[in-house]
């Protein structure tokens, strides 16, 4: 497996900015100085002012939204059919390396099978290949991970003939009555042997 973690935490440094960003303090933060500057906070202290910003349940609300549907409308543009391989390096507080593979076209589904969760109680950034084959790679960091997890996204074809994701050991053309198709192993080995 790739160290996504270290790969990450290479382009974070070189201030490439990521594709993809969950980061409660920096909306926070964010926020925080738009309001700072607005007219309808001028008689309030520093305090109130971050106060009033971690009282605002809407405003995270509206960023996860806004999260959540950049990576549908990302997907529907890459990857219409949604099938995904995921490698995760340094999960949780054992350390461990994982993959798993995965079919949604949907950004809220893609955030809980890509890092598990089921909240947003986590800070992610995820990076694009600048190289045209929309590999993701990228961090997460949550409480059993506090200096963050490794996680490697490739988009990967859907079997024509079972419906499954192809893992990245390649999926296999077969052709059969006249026609092409994409399989994974376990399909075009049941494909060649009915011949």
């Amino acid at each position: 497996m790739t160290d996504a973690l270290l790969l990450s935490r290479v382009k974070e440094r070189q201030q490439a900015p990521p594709l993809f960003e969950w980061d409660e303090y920096q909306i926070a933060r964010s926020e925080f100085e738009y309001r700072r500057e607005a007219d309808d906070y001028a008689d309030e202290t520093d305090d109130e002012i971050w106060e009033s910003v971690y009282d605002d349940q809407f405003l995270f609300e509206d960023a996860w939204d806004w999260l959540v549907e950049s990576i549908t409308e990302w997907i529907e543009r890459i990857n219409p059919k949604g099938g995904w391989y995921v490698e995760a390096t340094g999960l949780g507080w054992q350390n461990r390396d994982e993959f798993a593979a995965f079919e949604t076209t949907d950004g809220a589904e893609f955030v809980r099978r890509v890092f598990g969760f089921d909240t947003n109680q986590f800070t992610l950034r995820l990076w694009g290949d600048q190289d045209g084959t929309h590999i993701l790679r990228g961090s997460v960091a949550h409480h059993d991970s506090p200096t963050g997890e490794g996680r490697t996204v490739f988009p990967s074809p859907i079997c024509d003939q079972c419906g499954d994701v192809i893992f990245p050991d390649g999926p296999v053309e077969v052709e059969a009555y006249g026609c092409k198709y994409l399989c994974c192993a376990y399909c075009a080995e049941d494909a060649t042997n009915s011949d």
